[in-house]
């Protein structure tokens, strides 16, 4: 039996799918993040979240640990073209490596035409026109960009915190939610941690979650950050629309923000309001699976379905 994987390798969290040659999934793994932003020559960060993920599909899929597979592809979140740490040594006969925007199409649309936008821990659009033509608009990082991201999200909840506090409203909702979060005494103490790269930055980044629920639940400044994240998520997918010229396109949007439905409605309201006119989808697969597609193409097998 033929075997085939598919990594997304995330900011936060680093997913993979193992299949066999017909497309029929066998098992799922986890493991942690696999970006190198800010990773030197001797960081092990990508190659520990890609084989640990791997590993964790194989004993999900009740295989050997020492299994090789046929293909695997990853996708990792901010890739460059080559690794920038210690590169991935994983047990398969072919392995590829590329930016995680193409294998998040390749899951949502399954080959068909269309706009995808990441909204997690970073952000970045990807389009895809009838012709094979594509782009990739946003995904410049987290110190100039990410815009509507979960890092984007949380940076300004924490500045909405300090103006907060340099106001004298303790009792600011955002402020007392950034104090609580961070676990640090003081909110300069935690700033000052997170500035000198001592607090991770999916560990700010789930700062998010508890934006958007204060922001469902009515604080206004909340909303006013969510509103705008959406209304960036829609901006980068409309980035992508007009350099392709694409008509009223198929856009959709996938990440750990979706999982916030309210969020997702005003996702809904921005792309409503913007232009040119998109039409959200929901996404076929997720990235892993689209990047399980990727691997079943490389090996030159036209296999265009995942089961189970």
């Amino acid at each position: 039996m033929r075997l085939f994987a598919g990594i997304d390798g995330g900011q936060s969290q680093t997913r993979c799918v193992i299949a066999d040659e017909r497309g029929v999934l066998l098992g799922r793994g986890t493991a942690g993040p696999a970006d190198e932003v800010g990773a030197s020559s001797d960081s092990t960060r990508l190659r520990d979240a890609l084989g640990d993920a791997l590993s964790a599909a194989m004993r999900a899929a009740h295989l050997s640990p020492a299994t090789r597979v046929d293909t695997v592809v990853a996708g990792v979140s901010g890739y460059e073209g080559s690794p920038r740490g210690v590169r991935p040594d994983l047990p398969a006969q072919r392995s590829v490596l590329l930016h995680d925007a193409p294998i998040a199409h390749a899951g949502a649309f399954a080959a068909r035409a269309g706009i995808v936008v990441i909204a997690g821990t970073g952000s970045v659009a990807y389009g895809v026109a009838a012709s094979g033509e594509a782009v990739t608009v946003g995904g410049w990082g987290f110190l100039f960009g990410d815009d509507g991201s979960a890092f984007a999200i949380a940076r300004e909840t924490v500045r909405a915190a300090t103006c907060a506090f340099d106001d004298g409203r303790l009792d600011d909702a955002l402020f007392r939610a950034v104090q609580a979060h961070s676990g640090y005494p003081s909110l300069h103490g935690f700033v000052r941690a997170c500035s000198d790269g001592a607090v991770a930055r999916d560990a700010i980044a789930a700062l998010a979650k508890t934006t958007l629920v204060l922001a469902e639940h009515g604080d206004e400044r909340a909303a006013q950050i969510a509103r705008s994240s959406a209304a960036a998520l829609a901006h980068l997918a409309g980035g992508a629309a007009r350099r392709l010229e694409m008509i009223a396109p198929e856009v959709c949007f996938v990440g750990g923000l979706l999982a916030n439905a309210w969020f997702s409605q005003q996702i809904d309201a921005a792309l409503g309001a913007g232009a040119p006119a998109m039409r959200r989808v929901a996404p076929r697969y997720d990235p892993a699976a689209g990047a399980l597609l990727l691997a079943y193409r490389e090996a030159g097998l036209q296999v265009t379905e995942v089961i189970g």
